[in-house]
């Protein structure tokens, strides 16, 4: 039993350890995302003696790790940390193998490093409402229970310097996110985002790989702009739809120095993808990849498209290629970006009738070689 005025994060009634209930305060965290007095409704955050605000400064210099392998440090740098409601942490926050049901970090603003959740078995929910920039890394997988990721005000995620690109974003290997419950894992409705919600982000610095969560019915990065490197949306057995409405640019921080795998749109084996948005697409520097989506129909429209390095739609077998795969060449063409293309490859889609493609390669493209075509 802890005698100092400590938080713990709980997920079901909230009790103050050692504390006289009139003297303990409760935070909660409602639907927005606001920090409300107890009362008000929302997810239990902590029991405190002190109010928010207790620390003067409320920045916190140094790596945060807790981890299950030492209980009586991690704890103790948990309770160091959490006590205090800083707002910025100038270090790594690091969550491996322990007993936590929840990570919920109601005032933390900044972290200026990388974050990393991974191994813990009884990690229900994550979240951090009021979360706007990290310049590392965030890493959440191999979580057998979580369902919930809320980061409602996350905007920016890594950092350039110079030739080195910081700041990936991997969501991977958590079966049961997307669940309304996690006991008995019930399937949320693709409206509201399969438990998986970024609404803010605009920009990750590198990588974006979204990888074999189970039961993920869908995601909407929404204002997500500009992915410096690459995007992976590979292997999810339950995923049907996702939007990126606001997406423009990927590979937008590659330079010849980052190699050949730096700049691809990847879209591959979601065996139950139906379709996906990328409306406002202007420029993937090496490859769109689309391959091994057995239910894909539609996608894009890529409306805006103007430089593409190569295309290749593979082995979706209910997607139409003439009026499907082909309908992004076309688009390219009209908006004046044939000439960034270098590789095409389509085949293995639906092509009976009249769904057989015009440009099965490059050099067999008759789109291109054409004069403007109609979309």
């Amino acid at each position: 039993m802890f005698k100092e005025p400590w938080i713990r994060l709980v997920t079901g009634s909230p009790v103050a350890e050692e504390r006289e209930p009139a003297t303990a305060k409760t935070w909660t965290v409602n639907n927005d995302g606001r920090v409300m007095p107890d009362g008000f409704g929302g997810s239990v955050l902590c029991v405190s003696a002190d109010a928010p605000g207790y620390d003067e400064t409320r920045v916190f210099n140094g790596d945060v790790y807790v981890s299950g392998s030492d209980h009586a440090r991690s704890r103790a740098v948990w309770r160091q940390f959490a006590n205090h409601h800083f707002l910025k942490l100038k270090g790594n926050l690091d969550i491996t193998n322990t007993e936590l049901g929840s990570v919920i970090l109601p005032f933390l603003e900044e972290v200026d490093g990388d974050i990393y959740i991974g191994g813990n078995a009884d990690l229900r929910q994550v979240v951090m409402p009021n979360l706007r920039r990290v310049t590392g890394s965030i890493r959440i997988e191999k979580k057998a229970e979580l369902h919930s990721l809320k980061f409602l005000k996350l905007a920016h995620i890594g950092r350039v310097e110079g030739e080195q690109i910081l700041g990936d974003l991997k969501i991977q290997k958590n079966p049961k996110l997307g669940c309304d419950d996690a006991s008995s894992c019930k399937d949320t409705s693709e409206a509201d985002g399969g438990g998986f919600y970024m609404p803010s982000l605009t920009t990750v610095e590198s990588d974006i790989q979204i990888s074999s969560n189970q039961r993920l019915l869908s995601f909407d990065f929404r204002a997500l702009k500009t992915v410096g490197a690459s995007i992976d949306v590979s292997m999810n057995n339950r995923l049907r739809a996702f939007r990126l409405p606001a997406l423009q640019q990927v590979g937008a921080n590659c330079t010849s120095s980052h190699g050949a795998n730096c700049g691809i749109f990847t879209v591959a084996i979601n065996p139950s993808l139906i379709g996906f948005r990328i409306p406002t697409l202007q420029a993937v520097l090496r490859k769109i990849l689309i391959d091994g989506n057995r239910s894909l129909e539609s996608f894009g429209p890529a409306a805006q498209i103007k430089r593409l390095g190569a295309y290749e739609v593979t082995r979706n077998r209910k997607l139409c290629e003439r009026t499907r795969a082909d309908l992004t060449i076309r688009l390219l063409k009209n908006n004046g970006g044939a000439l960034t293309i270098s590789e095409i490859l389509i085949n293995g889609n639906k092509s009976d009738g009249n769904c057989k493609t015009q440009c099965p390669t490059l050099f067999e493209c008759s789109i291109l070689w054409t004069s403007k075509v109609e979309n």
